[in-house]
């Protein structure tokens, strides 16, 4: 099975990708594709992309150019720095991102601002690279990077199981103890069921403001990359749905769309 069959079961990013448009799509991918290989790797794995990072963050294009006897890795990080130079990338948000993903396991978020800042590097700056690739104006990007926002709040929710086998929380300590929430783990949340739905709702509606604030400037982004946008809102919608009407399901079977209802939506607003 190849890569590509591999991920778009139940993967609603990359679904989205398969709208946009086919002249610019490898390089959306590849930015994808950097972003799946941080969230999957161990610490030595992402430590490795970073170190490649910095080795060619500066490299003139020529050299990029260049691929005689370079293994993969360093095959796909000269592809993200060409990226960079062509599309005029700030290196700021790399370092950003690299560092976001590098964050040690245990560790304690203390404040809202720290969580603020994880889903800057993790979600806005690559809405910030995708705005340079879509040739987003300044006022576009600003609702890109909510939506950015937005979505990876979402996931945190979506994937609280796994990070807490992780023992990853990056909802700050403050907002658990509001809800008297020591742990995010199942133990804690299945003990103290009504207080982790009411956190879940309250999640929720910060979510639905970040995303409902991007959605009002839908209409003014590029045609070409509507059918994505709305792919993504309607496929993250659905997942908020699901959480909302049984918080404990991320526990049993954290919500993604199946691969046939990602299929509908891609036809559906494939003529956006």
């Amino acid at each position: 099975m190849t890569q590509e069959r591999e991920t778009e079961r139940g993967d609603i990013f990359w679904a989205a990708i398969r709208l946009v448009p086919k002249k610019i799509r490898p390089d959306v991918e590849t930015i994808y594709w950097l972003v799946r290989r941080l969230q999957l790797s161990n610490k030595a794995e992402r430590q490795l992309v970073e170190a490649l990072w910095f080795e060619h963050k500066t490299m003139p294009m020529s050299a990029l150019m260049s691929n005689q006897g370079d293994s993969e890795h360093i095959l796909f990080m000269k592809s993200v720095c060409r990226l960079v130079i062509i599309y005029q990338f700030e290196r700021s948000w790399l370092d950003s991102l690299f560092s976001s993903f590098a964050a040690e396991s245990d560790k304690t978020y203390v404040s809202i601002n720290q969580t603020m800042r994880w889903l800057y590097g993790t979600g806005e700056v690559i809405s910030l690279m995708l705005g340079n690739i879509f040739r987003l104006s300044k006022k576009d990007i600003r609702s890109a990077s909510l939506m950015a926002r937005a979505a990876s709040y979402l996931q945190l929710l979506v994937d609280l199981d796994a990070n807490s086998q992780r023992h990853q929380t990056h909802f700050s300590q403050p907002e658990m103890e509001r809800f008297r929430l020591a742990q995010l783990d199942p133990v804690t949340t299945h003990a103290q069921a009504d207080d982790f739905k009411a956190f879940v709702h309250a999640e929720l509606k910060l979510y639905s403001g970040w995303q409902e604030r991007a959605e009002r400037d839908l209409n003014s982004l590029p045609k070409a990359i509507r059918p994505a946008l709305r792919l993504l809102i309607d496929s993250l919608r659905w997942q908020a749905g699901q959480l909302a009407n049984d918080p404990l399901v991320v526990y049993r079977k954290p919500p993604q769309p199946t691969s046939t209802k990602l299929k509908f939506l891609r036809l559906m607003h494939r003529f956006d």
